[in-house]
């Protein structure tokens, strides 16, 4: 839902400051919501915030791949996917044992400090926000010769 928004985002700000803004409001909302005993506020606390959140900050790390690798993308892009359905698998794991033995307030807050921990990391994130102009017109060029090479049209002619 959020996914064009991010990457007009990620195209004006970067990559970095949208993955470092996207781990921060993470954070913040995983906290706010801690406090909250109303449920239709946690309800708008934990899901407009974290969707965008979630969003800034799983785009960020697509498009920083999908930059950044010109031979090996499709073997990138399908680590880095594998990767996050694992640590879907692995959160459920951890939010069970969390919420069992801490509670949801707490839960929360550990949740908040490891997305604020995320923020950390993507710092190391590349900041530009685009290739350089060149760079995309060359691998275009590459793409299309690859593409007419093996094209139908001309092995028919």
């Amino acid at each position: 839902m959020f996914g064009p928004l991010v990457t007009r985002l990620t195209g004006k700000f970067g990559f970095r400051l949208t993955a470092i803004a996207g781990a921060l409001l993470l954070s913040i909302s995983f906290i706010a919501t801690s406090f909250v005993n109303n449920f239709w506020l946690f309800f708008v606390l934990f899901s407009i915030p974290t969707g965008l959140g979630s969003a800034a900050s799983y785009h960020s790390a697509i498009l920083v791949v999908l930059r950044r690798f010109d031979k090996w993308r499709s073997v990138a892009v399908g680590i880095l996917t594998s990767s996050s359905s694992v640590g879907m698998f692995v959160i459920a794991q951890t939010t069970e044992a969390l919420l069992s033995k801490y509670g949801l307030r707490n839960a929360l807050r550990g949740w908040a400090l490891l997305f604020f921990l995320a923020a950390i990391l993507a710092c190391s994130y590349d900041s530009r926000a685009h290739v350089e102009k060149d760079k995309v017109l060359t691998i275009e060029k590459k793409y299309q010769a690859a593409y007419c090479e093996h094209s139908f049209v001309r092995a028919t002619e």
